[in-house]
């Protein structure tokens, strides 16, 4: 037979876990809040600057350097996207994530990536084919979580894939 008054000081300390626990978890979730707000302000107006050279606001400059000015608008959208990401993981962890799906052309995520990975492709001795996106590829999905999950695969490849002989 189970004594009883051995089974409340269990339950008591079941229960100050339990709300310590709680508490840790409410605390990671306000400094990833907080550190969101702090990353995203420097990179809206890294992001602001990279739209005005895209834009020439200061006048003409090369196609090289208006070609930088876009891939470092698309790097600082991808960053933003990553903030999102480790915010959206709090999220999960909270069972508070909400997938945001639409119909939408995939050929824009593909494309986005491949130019984001092309120069690390380059640097790893690696070459790159594109495939054939002549034609749109409808899908019904998070916009976002795509483009992060075939950025994560392309990366993968690239840290995976052996250098080319020659």
């Amino acid at each position: 037979m189970t004594d009883l008054r051995l089974l409340a000081p269990c339950e008591a300390d079941l229960e100050a876990s339990l709300q310590a626990s709680e508490a840790r978890s409410a605390g990671k979730s306000r400094f990833l809040a907080s550190l969101s707000h702090e990353l995203r302000t420097p990179l809206n107006a890294i992001m602001g600057f990279a739209d005005a050279m895209r834009e020439e606001v200061l006048g003409p400059m090369p196609p090289r350097y208006r070609g930088y000015a876009e891939l470092i608008h698309e790097s600082g959208e991808l960053l933003l996207e990553l903030i999102s990401d480790v915010l959206d993981m709090s999220r999960v962890e909270a069972e508070r994530f909400e997938l945001h799906t639409e119909v939408f052309d995939a050929r824009e995520a593909a494309t986005a990536v491949i130019r984001l990975m092309r120069g690390q492709v380059e640097r790893a001795g690696l070459t790159f084919a594109a495939p054939d996106m002549r034609e749109r590829i409808e899908v019904r999905a998070d916009r976002r979580a795509l483009k992060q999950m075939a950025l994560n695969l392309l990366s993968n490849a690239v840290k995976a894939t052996p250098r080319e002989a020659g």
